[in-house]
């Protein structure tokens, strides 16, 4: 549960991996099952920062089989899907919540976690204004920019109900994306 998220760190508790260590983690780990026969790896992500790096690690691990003419490097298939970024959930989360999803404390986000912990309701707040939306360059430019931590969204639009059907369209879609992926060539 933890993954790249550098720009995170100007908030007390955050944690991160560098993207080198992420990519190096993903690698051992393919690498690893890879020696054992396994040739399918599917990963869910929940964190726009870490699939840049997702994907890195897999260029890394195709690159690095092939050069080195492993049994197994032609049949690798590596693949990241983010809930958040399939068409059901994205076409749903601008159905509710139009251009005020945002990219970071988004209100399908909060949905969701009031869906799952609904003693959370109660700290639900209205927030004076909408956060601003823009560039990333690290941790205190992320805090300066978002100091709460909002990119362009309003999270007090969320709604449980929003998050369990979120929920559902999320886990339908990968369910969809998984199968096929297992069967392509």
């Amino acid at each position: 549960s933890v993954g790249m998220a550098q720009h995170h760190l100007g908030f007390s508790g955050s944690m991160t991996l560098k993207p080198s260590t992420l990519i190096a983690v993903l690698k051992d780990m393919i690498d690893s099952l890879s020696v054992h026969g396994f040739e399918r790896f599917f990963f869910v992500n929940g964190h726009g920062g870490n699939i840049a790096t997702t994907k890195a690690a897999f260029m890394e691990v195709y690159k690095t089989a092939s050069l080195r003419k492993f049994s197994w490097a032609s049949k690798v298939r590596c693949k990241v899907f983010s809930w958040f970024n399939s068409p059901e959930v994205f076409m749903e989360t601008k159905r509710l919540y139009g251009g005020k999803e945002g990219q970071h404390a988004t209100p399908s986000e909060i949905s969701i976690t009031l869906n799952l912990h609904p003693l959370l309701i109660k700290k639900q707040r209205k927030l004076s204004e909408a956060s601003p939306s823009g560039p990333i360059f690290g941790p205190e430019d992320f805090k300066n920019r978002y100091p709460d931590g909002r990119m362009g969204s309003d999270p007090y639009l969320a709604d449980p109900e929003h998050g369990q059907l979120l929920v559902e369209k999320a886990a339908t879609a990968l369910t969809k994306d998984f199968l096929g992926f297992i069967k392509s060539p």
